[in-house]
């Protein structure tokens, strides 16, 4: 695997309201620095037009975190609600990216993510899986819930 190339698994085709689509299902990096996020992300297929579902904000939330090389492309881009996105994944993704703070060169980060759909036909991922392992010996992992007020115990690494 190559730094700083995310690779992001297959789309997993699924039937949204009756119509053929495809849905985001993870990916991984091998991360030897952060970044800065560029560009608009991708839209996923059952993403409200208006940013709420049932009254709750949602928005396109990377997996592959954008500081960490991740692309805007569909294929890196779930809905999440905002308090998960916002808060339960950025605490991960803050952490990982600190693994890179004071550390010397030649420190990598491999970093995995993967969702679960609560059906066969749902648009929206119910959890959200992260993995994260440092060269010289750190680890991260947290299974987040993705629900409406986010996750009442937080994943801190």
């Amino acid at each position: 695997m190559r730094a700083n190339v995310p690779q992001n698994f297959p789309m997993e085709p699924f039937t949204w309201m009756g119509a053929p689509a495809q849905r985001a299902t993870g990916g991984t990096v091998c991360a030897t620095h952060a970044t800065v996020e560029s560009g608009t992300r991708a839209t996923p297929v059952g993403h409200p037009l208006d940013g709420e579902l049932n009254g709750a904000k949602v928005e396109r939330g990377h997996l592959v975190a954008a500081r960490l090389h991740g692309t805007n492309l569909v294929d890196n881009i779930v809905t999440q609600y905002r308090t998960v996105n916002r808060s339960d994944v950025k605490i991960v993704e803050n952490a990982v990216a600190k693994m890179f703070d004071n550390n010397p060169a030649g420190v990598s980060v491999l970093y995995k993510v993967w969702v679960q759909y609560p059906s066969p036909t749902a648009a929206m991922p119910a959890w959200i899986f992260i993995d994260a392992v440092r060269s010289i010996g750190f680890t991260c992992s947290a299974e987040i819930q993705n629900t409406t007020t986010g996750n009442a115990t937080k994943t801190r690494c």
